[in-house]
């Protein structure tokens, strides 16, 4: 991809046309242009009945894009060979569907002519579900069992590498705020980044010093790192999200040109950065021809939230599910020895929202649950909504606009964003009710049951207030008083 990048063809315009708009590189304007200010146009200059002029040369491959350089959608074309017994079933993606790439299988080639393997988010979690079982000897691909030597050696080796990058990203930001002029506010972060720095150091110490020589037949939650040891699963290190599906040609649908189909040729458009439509199926039985799943595809609809909100953000949250090893223990009994199975979930902070205010989330095959937020091992951000409901029958063919932003969040991190995020929301949605209490007042129509707020910013009274009200005192406590010191994030569900 370098060396495309880097070099021209004759004739034709490189790539850096894409960003400077095909003008040379210099200073910077000294100002705004003004209104007299003229721009070369991509149209040739000719006039109806004249001779068609000849094309521009070099052939202006990138400067004269259909696009604007900010809100674009990024796509990435990702080829592979594949047959009907692939596990990886890719053939069964459909368009708006999340895209887990793999980080070596298939993979061939350099720059654009690399062949990869790609899957879905239900065929991921069958391949987990089929490896996620441990007798405590053998090593499996789809789960954490410390009781297994080879997993040990693993753990230890993904606990350094995380711990490191903890450190550096520590130091950095030290640096970095060192070098500013104190503020209290900058102090505080100071002081923040210092301990960051301290607890990166200590984790890392002990990562170097844990032995996979050293036996664990009854390894306990506090003795799992539920922030770098998922890093040790094969089949979660070496799938990672790759973005959301555009489009997809495949080599099957050409019944014209013979060819064998236990190699069949096939290309994802996978939208890596930039607004792209995402698959939000419906749950009823008539989802599979409503949603417009092939005949053969028996996974299940890809169903984020069925009352979706704009600006939220949509995860894929990655859950570890704990199994005893004795019969009849108490998974809240954090002393009780146990190995993790893990599964991928779809969802929304806006179900992470409701579960911090006492709800349930989306509840089983519609989003996130109180079970999935208590035991997640971090997730995937994917992106966040503009647009909930971009069809004009909610029940055919279910999508949401997606500003794609694959970004992975540990749980520290992502229990900090989202408290950040619903605490937003919530004052969104106090501001939206004192706006329609103000309304109705104009209106001389009595009050509806979302009185204003007070001026003093005090409680709000009414059935409405009540629930802000809870919504806050809950998103205050959040999700921490599940949570224990240490042990990373170790939480009474696990």
């Amino acid at each position: 991809m370098l060396a495309a990048v880097s070099s021209t063809a004759p004739g034709y315009e490189g790539l850096g046309g894409y960003f400077l708009g095909g003008q040379k590189r210099g200073a910077p304007p000294a100002s705004v242009p003004g209104a007299g200010t003229t721009f070369k146009s991509p149209r040739l200059p000719t006039t109806p009945g004249a001779t068609v002029p000849g094309a521009p040369t070099p052939i202006p491959t990138s400067s004269q894009k259909p696009t604007q350089n900010t809100n674009v959608r990024i796509p990435y074309a990702r080829c592979m060979f594949t047959s009907p017994l692939d596990d990886a079933a890719p053939r069964d993606l459909q368009r708006g569907d999340v895209v887990f790439a793999h980080r070596q299988s298939l993979a061939m080639g350099r720059g654009a002519n690399r062949l990869v393997k790609c899957t879905g988010l239900p065929q991921l979690n069958e391949m987990l579900q089929r490896g996620g079982t441990s007798d405590g000897n053998g090593d499996r691909s789809g789960c954490l069992d410390l009781r297994v030597r080879a997993v040990r050696e693993r753990v230890k080796a993904a606990r350094i590498r995380h711990y490191e990058g903890e450190l550096a990203r520590a130091e950095r930001d030290v640096d970095d705020l060192a070098r500013r002029v104190q503020t209290p506010a900058l102090r505080d972060a100071s002081a923040r980044a210092a301990l960051a720095l301290f607890s990166a150091r200590g984790r890392l110490e002990e990562a170097k010093q844990f032995d996979p020589a050293v036996d664990m037949p009854e390894p306990a939650a506090t003795d799992y790192d539920f922030a770098a040891d998922a890093a040790a699963v094969p089949l979660l290190r070496d799938w990672t999200l790759d973005g959301v599906l555009i489009n997809v040609d495949d080599d099957v649908l050409d019944v014209e040109t013979p060819h064998d189909a236990r190699n069949d040729g096939l290309l994802l458009n996978v939208a890596i950065a930039g607004p792209t439509p995402l698959r939000n199926a419906a749950r009823t039985v008539g989802a599979a021809y409503s949603n417009q799943l092939l005949p053969r595809n028996g996974w299940t609809p890809q169903v984020v939230d069925d009352t979706p909100m704009a600006l939220d953000c949509i995860v894929a949250l990655l859950v570890g599910e704990p199994v005893m090893l004795n019969a009849g223990d108490d998974p809240s009994n954090l002393n009780r020895p146990r190995y993790y199975r893990f599964h991928w979930q779809l969802g929304s902070l806006r179900q992470w929202y409701n579960i911090t205010a006492g709800g349930n989330g989306g509840g089983f095959g519609a989003g996130l649950s109180r079970d999935d937020v208590a035991r997640n091992w971090g997730a995937y951000r994917i992106g966040c909504v503009t647009d909930r409901n971009l069809v004009a029958e909610p029940d055919e063919d279910r999508q949401l606009m997606l500003n794609v932003t694959v970004e992975w969040l540990g749980p520290e991190p992502l229990l900090r964003r989202a408290d950040a995020e619903a605490a937003e929301l919530v004052q969104a949605l106090v501001n939206d009710a004192a706006r329609n209490a103000r309304r109705q007042q104009r209106r001389r129509l009595p009050p509806g049951p979302v009185p204003d707020a007070p001026d003093g910013g005090g409680p709000i009274d009414g059935a409405r207030g009540q629930l802000l009200n809870t919504t806050l005192a809950s998103l205050e406590r959040g999700v921490a008083h599940e949570r224990l010191p240490h042990a990373a994030s170790v939480n009474l569900l696990r």
